[in-house]
């Protein structure tokens, strides 16, 4: 009983169950704890405890299978968990660290098509101010070319009158 109790630490989160099966007769313990119904090693408080503890038992469920008769002892199993614990851990960081590298690329591409899109407007801007000078610029010659027309025709017209009154 006391290896199955041992066993039951590291499959079950309540240390209530553990004790309560511990200190416990077998008939009494199976009416309180039911087995995993795969491997019959592991031993659950209840359906809650078996859905939470699922996900890690799942990985050594088959092994104990096989291996029922020959069972490797608790602190083995306990030592595989914490192996695939870490492993676990170490492949969510990665994934994590993945995950963050893809965000800042992504955010990087952003920001290039932000600048390149501000570029492109500040090079209209300029472009449109450029062109607005230049029309400008041709207005201010239309300007001046008919002032300068105007002052030829009045100059003109001067010098016709300045004909007209010296003939007369």
């Amino acid at each position: 009983m006391l290896s199955e109790s041992r066993a039951l630490i590291l499959a079950t989160s309540s240390l209530q169950a553990f004790l309560l099966a511990l200190t416990s007769a077998p008939s009494y313990r199976d009416t309180l704890l039911r087995p995993c119904p795969e491997c019959r090693v592991v031993w659950y408080c209840g359906d809650k405890c078996r859905e939470e503890g699922h996900a890690w038992h799942r990985l050594e469920c088959p092994a104990l299978k096989r291996r029922q008769h020959n069972l490797p002892p608790n602190y083995v199993r306990l030592l595989a968990r914490v192996i695939l614990r870490l492993r676990k851990t170490m492949e969510e960081t990665e994934e994590e660290e993945e995950e963050q590298e893809k965000e800042k690329e992504k955010v990087e591409v952003e920001k290039k098509e932000h600048e390149e899109k501000k570029e492109e407007h500040t090079k209209n801007e300029q472009a449109d101010e450029g062109e607005k000078e230049k029309e400008e610029k041709e207005k201010k010659v239309e300007v001046e070319k008919e002032e300068e027309e105007k002052i030829e025709e009045h100059t003109k017209n001067e010098q016709a009158d300045e004909r007209e009154g010296e003939g007369d």
